[in-house]
């Protein structure tokens, strides 16, 4: 499967986005919204009959080929309320000239009978926490919600919970499933090993969609960083190369173009002088010098080899000592040379803005991918930095996140100017993991004993 491909298959599968409708179907197009006329992201639009589905866009917009018959469609979405539209055969009949019918709606936000609770002025509260259960992962979903990958009594479980900590859908899972995953198209993803799945909430429960491999997944909907109106934005790697290349994607025409390319020279030039000494002293150390002599040009060129010297090192003759440093020296370029440099293409506003860490700098782009102005930027140089920027859900602010002795920090930064706008301390936990932040609160995971075994909870701090 070329890149190309893949990348039309996100388009197919993620967007929604259909490559055109033949003689037997209708195109049904439109827009979802909430009560106050925003787009929804993410409601999952689907065909009983014809088992054929589509996601909305980040602006609500959908579209869906089905088969010219009386049918009824369900739009579904984990923060509102499931709506029907029924297509009789006289409204499909009335588009024969089109093929094409248009729909508009709205979606009401769910609205749950919660007991009168007495709220705390403390600045840091348990956002969820049940002694019975762990918390593998979390994320968050619209209004208050939280969706949770919980363990309980060796039984895995995928649970929808409001902000008084109660229980709206829950479903069992495969005991593989490790992990949460939420895409730029506002959807949910379940991960394993192997595996991958989206979440949908169905008539207020919560089922599974789109099964496919890990591979699959990993190299088709994770790419995906940025969607807009009119392109996809796809970000990949090389390895040995240091460079993080990020892609437009043309949703229309479906061209893919180059559009930000981040490179490491210095640290690529090393890493290629790093694996070469390994490779050779491997080479030396082997009292099969002919088989390895054949092998030793083509195993110093490049990381493609580390296996073939992983293998060689493990041969008999091979001295004990040199074999522990070659390994050492192999895990040192697999976890430190062969890490690319930090950057994040993210949407805030209505402004793309790639926070290229390794020229020091911000640059500003439309949503087409036009570039406006770049501003210098300092934070990352203290050794304090976590190498990570976190966007908040709404789309409207972004945080550099800092660690010292484990203590965390948020400091805010303003990407027109690069410059930092105050720092947010928190103080209850040592080294939480998996931050996010929502409205007024930070979102993280830290873990805490209970009856000697320690489990993670779920806790939230103001931003004061």
């Amino acid at each position: 499967m070329n890149a190309l491909l893949k990348v039309l298959l996100c388009l197919a599968t993620c967007a929604g986005i259909a490559f055109g409708a033949n003689a037997q179907n209708i195109r049904i197009t439109g827009k979802v919204s909430s009560s106050d006329g925003a787009g929804i992201a993410g409601v999952h639009i689907f065909d009983s009959i014809a088992k054929v589905g589509a996601t909305s866009d980040i602006n609500g917009v959908f579209i869906l080929d089905i088969p010219k018959k009386a049918t009824k469609l369900r739009f579904s979405h984990i923060a509102f309320n499931t709506q029907y539209i029924s297509l009789t055969e006289k409204r499909l009949a009335d588009t024969i000239a089109t093929n094409t019918i248009w729909v508009d709606l709205v979606l009401m936000q769910k609205v749950m009978e919660l007991p009168v609770v007495e709220i705390s002025d403390a600045k840091i509260e348990i956002a969820y926490k049940n002694p019975k259960q762990w918390i593998l992962d979390y994320e968050l979903t619209g209004m208050d919600d939280f969706l949770l990958l919980l363990l309980e009594k060796n039984k895995k479980y995928l649970q929808l919970v409001n902000s008084n900590h109660e229980k709206i859908s829950q479903i069992v899972v495969n005991k593989d499933y490790n992990k949460l995953f939420k895409g730029c198209f506002g959807t949910f993803h379940l991960l394993s090993k192997d595996s991958a799945c989206q979440v949908f909430l169905i008539d207020e429960k919560l089922q599974f969609s789109y099964r496919y491999t890990r591979r699959d997944f990993d190299q088709i909907m994770d790419p995906v960083v940025v969607n807009t109106d009119n392109y996809l934005y796809t970000k990949g790697a090389s390895t040995h190369g240091q460079m993080v290349l990020y892609n437009k994607v043309n949703k229309e025409s479906k061209e893919v173009t180059p559009f930000i390319e981040n490179f490491e020279q210095e640290q690529a030039i090393y890493a290629s002088y790093h694996l070469s000494k390994i490779a050779s002293s491997i080479v030396t150390n082997i009292s099969n010098s002919e088989e390895d002599e054949e092998n030793e040009e083509e195993t110093s060129k490049s990381e493609n080899n580390i296996r073939s010297i992983i293998a060689n090192s493990n041969k008999p003759g091979t001295n004990c000592l040199s074999q522990g440093r070659m390994l050492g020296e192999i895990q040192f370029y697999k976890y430190v040379l062969a890490i690319p440099p930090y950057s994040l293409l993210a949407k805030i506003n209505d402004t793309l803005y790639f926070f290229d860490h390794l020229n020091s700098k911000i640059s500003a782009y439309n949503l087409d991918g036009s570039y406006l102005k770049e501003t210098p930027i300092n934070y990352h140089n203290s050794k304090d930095w976590g190498k990570e920027i976190i966007v908040n859900e709404e789309k409207t602010r972004c945080f550099a996140k800092f660690t010292r002795n484990g203590e965390t920090s948020l400091v805010e930064i303003n990407p027109n100017t690069g410059q930092t706008m105050g720092r947010y301390v928190l103080e209850t936990h040592a080294f939480p993991t998996k931050i996010r932040v929502r409205g007024n609160n930070i979102h993280y995971l830290s873990k805490d004993y209970f009856q000697g075994e320690e489990k993670y909870f779920l806790w939230k701090q103001k931003l004061e």
